[in-house]
């Protein structure tokens, strides 16, 4: 079965990471219930699944007219994407505002937003400066990559980004809302 982590930065440096099992109840529920309630299908079956109909909701960070915590949710599921300590209880409301305007306990499906919320709270505190989310373990690491040359785990530094690989999710959605 599929996982899902959440990264903590110690120092800007990636360093540890909290594991939950089926990372269908992290990416892919923010995914399902932004793509089912924003997004046009073309059938039956469309969703998110689907490469050309996910551009849909890829384009929902942009898109004004949703809140800006739905936003804040899809946006941190996006690989390279990572919110800073002074952002963490702003992140933890638009995640408990997204939990609670999808109704996510009464799914009946897997559902990590709860624990996450909790354990944001607990780790990143004095020693953490950042987290991130590796959404599935079914695709690489971005955060915590293995460097097959020297067989050992290489982990991400956010003060070398020099080529802005990485981004802070509310510099970007901010910085949206000023155009």
């Amino acid at each position: 079965m599929s996982y899902t982590q959440l990264i903590f930065f110690k120092n800007r440096v990636a360093d540890s990471a909290i594991e939950y099992q089926n990372s269908w109840g992290g990416t892919a529920m923010i995914w399902t219930v932004l793509f089912d309630r924003y997004c046009t299908k073309k059938h039956q079956y469309d969703g998110w699944h689907d490469q050309e109909s996910a551009k849909q909701l890829w384009a929902l960070t942009s898109n004004k007219d949703i809140p800006l915590s739905y936003r804040a949710a899809l946006a941190f599921t996006y690989d390279n994407a990572y919110v800073s300590k002074k952002n963490k209880e702003r992140f933890i409301q638009d995640l408990n505002k997204f939990r609670e305007d999808f109704k996510f306990e009464t799914l009946g499906k897997v559902n990590h937003l709860k624990t996450w919320i909790k354990d944001i709270e607990e780790h990143l505190k004095d020693e953490y400066t950042d987290i991130a989310l590796y959404s599935t373990s079914v695709c690489e690491n971005p955060w915590m990559p293995w460097d097959s040359e020297n067989e050992e785990g290489l982990f991400v530094n956010l003060e070398e980004n020099e080529d802005n690989k990485y981004w802070e999710i509310y510099e970007e959605l901010d910085n949206e809302s000023e155009d």
